[in-house]
């Protein structure tokens, strides 16, 4: 038995599926398919090249088009680090995992591992402890600037991190990745990783000695058989005539002043938080009505776009990390798994927020019982949508590796958040919630190019939505959306008033 299961056992039947509920992984049922959905190893190939996955081919036909690839930065402060085993700690987890060096070769159509390359990598530590204020700001921030620009598929590095000391033990530390080859989950797995290593609780051979690569073959291999893969794509295909057309920011960009004050710094971060009071007013109003509050959240963003941009029908990409359960070590396998769904969203019907909330929540579901299929992904590669888009992923459910190490996310570790952008060709703004110790954390990745008081709307009017439903929850959920239209109208002719 596991640790987490001796956990679970010692709780209630109500928490235990509380908890279970949580706990985030899309498992696979094992049939007379079994030998396709064990993991295929193949330690004799490593070198040899793969073909990527649905949505890597979909950022990099992405990439090809607009000049960058995917990028991920993040820049965070904390003290009290052995930089020294810090840094070796991270070099023994490059070293271990195959998709921290590896490249995208020939035409871009193929992933395969730096043979000559994988000794070469090694973090970067520069001590700012004995320059003067002035010169350290200085260099931080031309460092910063080196994190922050967007890649060319050639020069993208799979992964980055560079350590400053400052004085008082204090640190910055600057991560980056590569985000054709790591999903944001992936980067969290590495944090959970390096903290276990660095503190002693976890040795290098507690984690599976898997290689991306051998799940991409595996997933190949699953698709080409598997029952699960084979309906979700029906389902897929079958829904796709249906759909309402993709909103995209172009779309809100219409319905707004053609002002943009932000040429300067195409690409942002910014981090909004619900209180831990409210969020868990929130959730706990949201499951008596047999809710969940990441969906809550997902239906008032969807009010606010459908507000913004006056169309009252439309679908919208819901990122996934569906990491299917080919190995019980599967988690341990860092690489690029995300995928998409297009979750359709219709204002047409008169109706209060606990049914439209309600109604989501249920569409939501039968979606993702079909998530195998990248929808998203084989649209974009069949020239279906190229126009800059809106995406909502969720992280609120959690892996049992991150229950099992509590309330605070593992990326949390690195520190407080300074800075931090995501370059992702083809999307202009991207909502990632996660929960951090009770509260409710809206990180919104931005691209201003399109037009950027049109995403200030978004990002603004959302958190003001979130906000005032999380304080009087009853009165919100029983309101009609007419009127919580009409608040959001009058909100934003405000705001455009101020601009």
């Amino acid at each position: 038995m596991s640790d987490l299961e001796k956990m679970l056992s010692r709780l209630s039947p109500a928490k235990q599926a509380i908890l279970r509920k949580r706990m985030k992984g899309k498992a696979v049922e094992l049939d007379d398919q079994q030998s396709v959905q064990t993991l295929v190893q193949t330690p004799n190939e490593q070198y040899v090249p793969y073909q990527p996955r649905a949505f890597q081919q979909a950022q990099l036909a992405a990439a090809t088009e607009h000049g960058y690839c995917a990028w991920f930065y993040m820049e965070t402060h904390r003290d009290g680090l052995d930089v020294s085993l810090f840094t070796q700690t991270i070099q023994v987890l490059v070293n271990h995992h195959a998709i921290l060096h590896s490249r995208f070769v020939g035409d871009e159509s193929e992933i395969c591992l730096k043979q000559d390359k994988i000794t070469d990598w090694q973090a970067q530590v520069i001590d700012l402890r004995t320059v003067s204020a002035h010169d350290a700001s200085a260099q931080l921030a031309a460092l910063r600037e080196t994190f922050r620009r967007p890649r060319t598929i050639k020069e993208s590095e799979s992964f980055k991190i560079t350590v400053c000391q400052l004085p008082n033990e204090e640190l910055r530390i600057f991560l980056g990745a590569d985000l054709t080859l790591l999903d944001l989950v992936s980067v969290e797995f590495l944090a959970l990783q390096w903290r276990q290593l660095y503190e002693g609780r976890k040795v290098l051979t507690d984690f599976g000695a898997l290689t991306f690569r051998d799940y991409s073959h595996t997933e190949r291999v699953f698709q080409e058989s598997s029952r699960q893969w084979s309906t979700s794509k029906d389902y897929w295909l079958s829904k796709l005539d249906e759909l309402p057309r993709i909103l995209t920011v172009d779309d809100i960009a219409e319905n707004s002043q053609k002002l943009d004050i932000f040429d300067d710094q195409r690409f942002d971060y910014r981090v909004d938080l619900l209180p831990k009071s409210l969020w868990k007013k929130l959730k706990r109003y949201a499951s008596e009505q047999k809710l969940t509050g990441s969906m809550v959240v997902y239906s008032l963003f969807t009010l606010v776009l459908a507000e913004l941009s006056k169309i009252r029908r439309f679908s919208l990409e819901m990122r996934l990390f569906n990491r299917i359960s080919f190995d019980t070590k599967v988690n341990d396998i860092l690489g690029q798994y995300s995928s998409g769904i297009l979750s359709s969203v219709d204002l047409s019907r008169q109706q209060n927020l606990q049914a439209y909330c309600r109604a989501i929540e249920s569409q939501t579901w039968t979606d993702l019982d079909n998530g195998f299929y990248d929808v998203v992904s084989e649209q974009a590669l069949s020239d279906k949508q190229k126009k800059p888009g809106i995406v909502f992923t969720s992280t609120i459910s959690r892996y049992n590796e991150f229950v099992e190490e509590g309330s605070i996310p593992p990326m949390k570790w690195f520190g407080a958040m300074q800075d931090g952008v995501a370059h992702v060709p083809n999307q202009a703004l991207e909502l990632l919630i996660v929960e951090n110790d009770g509260m409710l954390e809206l990180h919104w990745f931005c691209d201003y190019s399109r037009s950027g008081n049109a995403l200030t709307s978004i990002m603004q009017q959302t958190e003001q939505l979130i906000l005032r439903v999380a304080q009087d929850p009853a009165f919100a959920f029983d309101t009609p959306l007419n009127d919580l239209q009409r608040i959001l109208r009058e909100s934003n002719q405000l705001m455009e008033s101020a601009i």
